[in-house]
């Protein structure tokens, strides 16, 4: 289980880099993506696609990860991403990231994300 928490701890790192080549090394080819409230990307094709939209985020992009939790192919970790945007504002984002893991890659993310008072702790 210490292999999965670490791999996901990686996974997620590569999202705060940005890392996309390495986000997508570590997925499957039938991968599916869904942010609550927003879209869904099915397969590994779309998904890069959807990496390249998203660019490559906030400047000084920290990644504070609380709990990572794993029972058999199902995973779960949680945390606080941080961030300075285009205009110079600091933004504090908790999320809370579902997955399902399949021969070693992630299959399935759902992504649960609010932004929060940077004050605020978990």
């Amino acid at each position: 289980m210490n292999d999965i928490r670490t791999f996901l701890r990686e996974f997620n790192e590569y999202w705060v880099r940005p890392d996309a080549q390495a986000i997508l090394d570590n997925v499957t080819d039938d991968f599916r993506f869904s942010m609550a409230g927003g879209r869904t990307v099915s397969g590994k094709a779309d998904f890069k696609g959807f990496l390249k939209e998203m660019g490559s985020g906030g400047a000084d992009m920290a990644l504070d990860i609380a709990s990572i939790i794993v029972e058999g192919e199902r995973a779960a970790a949680h945390g606080e991403i941080s961030m300075t945007d285009e205009q110079g504002r600091r933004r504090v984002y908790a999320f809370c990231d579902i997955y399902r893991l399949a021969s070693g890659k992630v299959a399935e993310l759902t992504a649960y994300v609010v932004e929060i008072n940077g004050n605020d702790k978990y």
